[in-house]
């Protein structure tokens, strides 16, 4: 799995993703509780080793420096 940081997303791009996601719904709503709770803790596994850097971007983006207390709110907020 890559953890490249995503580049700029545009109006495009975001209708077709909700298209995407709109047009799977039934695919959904048919998925068994055990494969939703699989895929659930995939996510969960993906959060957890992308995380730091997540709350790292967002403090960043606050203008808040490294290892500054406020930074902490970014881990109840965020990941």
């Amino acid at each position: 799995m890559s953890h490249a940081r995503p580049g700029l997303t545009t109006c495009s791009q975001y209708d077709a993703a909700l298209h995407a996601l709109s047009a799977a719904r039934q695919r959904w709503a048919e998925t068994s509780v055990n494969r939703r709770l699989a895929l659930l803790r995939q996510i969960k596994d993906a959060l957890a080793g992308i995380a730091p850097a997540w709350v790292a971007a967002a403090a960043a983006a606050k203008g808040l420096p490294a290892g500054d207390p406020l930074a902490g709110e970014e881990w109840l907020a965020g990941p």
